[in-house]
């Protein structure tokens, strides 16, 4: 007796698409990342706009986003979202460096 063989999944051998770093829209909203420049007191509330100023005039995408902790209302200047860990810790080392002077020591933060 013969026996008919034939693949369930028909595999490609062909190379995924690659992925390349950017400073975009998250590919979807399960995933992605975005730095974290700094997190102000809301009683900062003007020198937080006014370093969202500052980095804006620096050519940096940034928003300032109202976050509610423990009870506690704080401001958190952060990127927008990058769609790969490489971006955002490219975007990090570049914000990090760029505003030494106000001792920004930025955070990766993931969107999932």
């Amino acid at each position: 007796p013969t026996v008919d063989t034939k693949p369930v999944v028909e595999l490609s051998t062909a190379a995924p698409p690659s992925k390349q770093p950017s400073n975009g829209p998250a590919a979807n909203s399960d995933g992605g990342y975005e730095v974290q420049v700094v997190s102000y007191s809301e009683k900062s509330r003007k020198r937080a706009q006014k370093f969202v100023k500052k980095m804006e005039a620096k050519g940096y995408k940034v928003k300032l986003n109202e976050v509610t902790r423990k009870g506690k209302k704080s401001l958190r200047i952060t990127t927008q979202p990058l769609s790969s860990m490489k971006a955002a810790k490219e975007m990090k080392r570049k914000i990090d460096l760029d505003f030494k002077a106000d001792k920004v020591k930025s955070m990766i933060r993931s969107l999932k």
